[in-house]
């Protein structure tokens, strides 16, 4: 096990990994993949620097920092999930519990942690935990949706691009990739620096933007429904406009999948003629699922538009406003 004094940060970290997950819009119940919230963990503890071969923050220590705040399950028991949380073997005093969760972690098992109750965040959000011994664990509500949007986006836009895993359960670039957009929230208004990631992202140029495409086929194929499903894969313009194309697909990609507050700081950039970027005709290309086909497979469709006429096609309903914010 790594050296203790290396984790001044991990016991918010990992509250806050584990806190953010508990409130992000994921279609199961069995918490996050603990292996994922080691990695996780671990980047934002150094900074993004791999250490090649080293194990860097383990079970234990998620076990000697999180204390009973937090339950363990593994894929086999999301039907007794409610039991196990509330059973004193299932939490992190009990020797033997340690020692079984720590095979199974070694034997690459499906272990996923997740909130010993209810009252986990009730407790985390009050002030009264400032007056205990355990205040390092703090996290405000508005804390943990910001803090965790920005450690997701900040993992994802450094995603690795020679691969093209798409596990969003158990890797931790493809759920950063995956859940991104479900992070949003108006609170995030204000948040200069939060906004510019999430426009980072949605902008094709970005060099994380190519390992889209992988995961958008699985979750098509798999009858699962995330937001970035529902971004074109490929958009194409007139080669005359090419210096324009980069703003028009990031501002569609905003229009379909997130809000107009977005849209609004990409709008409002004095470097952009946003007029002609709207008016400019496009093509894009979606993924579309062939349901009488069997096996499943997945096929495409094309709308040609401009963004606006395209995103209203999509079912974005916003062009009031997104116009009422022209210059």
């Amino acid at each position: 096990m790594a050296a203790r004094g290396c984790y001044s940060h991990s016991p918010i970290s990992s509250s806050l990994w584990v806190c953010g997950h508990d409130h992000s819009p994921w279609m199961t119940s069995l918490g996050i993949s603990a292996k994922l919230l080691f990695s996780a963990v671990s980047y934002d503890l150094h900074g993004g620097i791999s250490r090649l071969g080293d194990q860097s923050y383990d079970l234990d220590d998620l076990q000697e920092l999180c204390g009973c705040l937090i339950t363990f399950s593994t894929a086999e028991d999301e039907s007794d999930t409610i039991e196990r949380s509330e059973s004193p073997s299932s939490t992190i005093g009990n020797s033997n519990s340690e020692m079984s969760l720590q095979e199974s972690c070694n034997n690459d098992a499906d272990l996923f942690v997740s909130l010993a109750n209810y009252t986990v965040i009730e407790f985390l959000n009050s002030p009264l935990i400032f007056q205990t011994r355990v205040s390092c664990f703090a996290l405000p509500g508005e804390t943990i949706r910001s803090q965790f949007a920005m450690s997701v986006l900040r993992q994802a836009l450094k995603s690795n691009l020679a691969t093209r895993l798409t596990d969003w359960i158990h890797d931790r670039e493809a759920y950063c990739l995956t859940l991104g957009r479900a992070l949003y929230s108006h609170s995030f208004d204000a948040n200069s620096e939060l906004q510019d990631l999430f426009i980072q992202r949605f902008n094709p140029v970005s060099p994380h933007f190519c390992r889209f495409r992988a995961i958008q086929e699985r979750i098509v194929i798999s009858w699962e429904f995330y937001l970035l499903s529902m971004l074109p894969i490929h958009v194409r313009g007139d080669p005359k406009l090419v210096e324009l194309h980069e703003y028009d697909v990031t501002l569609l990609n905003i229009l379909l999948v997130c809000d107009c507050s977005l849209a609004k700081r990409l709008i409002l950039d004095k470097n952009i003629d946003i007029q002609k970027v709207l008016s400019t005709q496009v093509t894009a290309t979606f993924l579309q699922r062939k349901i009488k086909s069997n096996p499943a497979y997945v096929s495409t469709a094309s709308l040609e538009g401009t963004i606006l006429e395209i995103a209203e096609v999509q079912g974005f309903n916003g062009e009031f406003k997104i116009r009422s914010y022209l210059p």
